[in-house]
């Protein structure tokens, strides 16, 4: 959008223009709509402990994934990238499972 609105408060509503721009913006939403459960569990488990090592094998899952998702995403491959998204939903189903047994 230019260095001078780079620079300047954003104030105006401009929004960046492409493919590549609108995957990365709605792939960047979607990181935020997990990653507060994330850090809830991660926390949740550092509290309560995790004897059996379940929460960091799907904290390992969770990451793996989601760091895998963005590319996917940019790159628009539309099947492979909603199995990884469910990947990541296993990983944090884990996490919770330990917390809660």
């Amino acid at each position: 959008l230019g260095r001078e609105w780079n620079a300047g408060p954003r104030d105006d509503e401009r929004q960046a223009k492409g493919k590549l721009a609108g995957r990365a913006k709605r792939a960047s939403a979607n990181f935020r709509e997990t990653y507060p459960a994330f850090i809830a569990l991660a926390f949740g488990v550092i509290m309560a402990g995790d004897p059996s090592g379940f929460a960091l094998i799907g904290a390992w899952i969770w990451l793996v994934c989601r760091i895998i998702y963005i590319p996917l995403y940019l790159m628009g491959i539309p099947y492979i990238r909603s199995l990884i998204w469910v990947g990541s939903m296993i990983g944090l189903l884990l996490m919770f499972f330990v917390l809660m047994f």
